[in-house]
């Protein structure tokens, strides 16, 4: 079941969700791990397939100091960086369309909780072992880092987005 509460957010955050025609999708690493530990080409990709969804807002979080990041997210008009977001507040939120995440296993609970479908993209440790069960059990897809082509990106979302079983 959902989490109940009031969604409380920073002003940007808010008005980014408020604006969103058709919602919104959550990129996070967690609290420990930063987007920077994705190779260049490969964050092209995601952010290149993330413009395919014009009609959609993507929050991604970000280490302030990833000024490269910032950079290059700044050239996409539906993708807004935030070094800190409240993430179970936003995976509840109902404008929420899906959640993607590196499949620690906080996250991928805050996910089940909220009833987001996910795609996780594993780095280390438990992360491939707890998506791995996310593709299993059908609430979730699982992508290799290493594999991440914007079309294979694209499918996914579109798969998470509109799959509502």
């Amino acid at each position: 079941m959902p989490f109940n509460h009031h969604y409380f957010f920073p002003v940007d955050i808010e008005e980014i969700i408020k604006s969103s025609k058709n919602g919104i999708v959550l990129f996070s690493f967690g609290s420990q791990v930063d987007i920077s530990v994705i190779p260049e080409d490969l964050k092209l990709n995601i952010f290149n397939a993330f413009s395919k969804f014009p009609e959609i807002e993507f929050l991604i979080k970000y280490t302030q100091n990833q000024s490269e990041t910032y950079d290059i997210v700044n050239n996409y008009r539906n993708i807004h960086p935030f070094d800190w977001m409240d993430q179970t507040s936003i995976l509840s939120h109902p404008k929420l369309l899906a959640f993607i995440t590196h499949g620690g296993r906080n996250s991928l609970a805050e996910a089940i909780s909220a009833g987001v479908p996910t795609i996780s993209i594993p780095l280390f440790a438990d992360q491939h072992y707890n998506s791995a069960i996310f593709n299993y059990r059908k609430i979730g897809i699982a992508m290799e880092l290493q594999e991440l082509s914007e079309d294979k990106i694209v499918k996914a979302l579109k798969t998470v987005i509109n799959d509502k079983e």
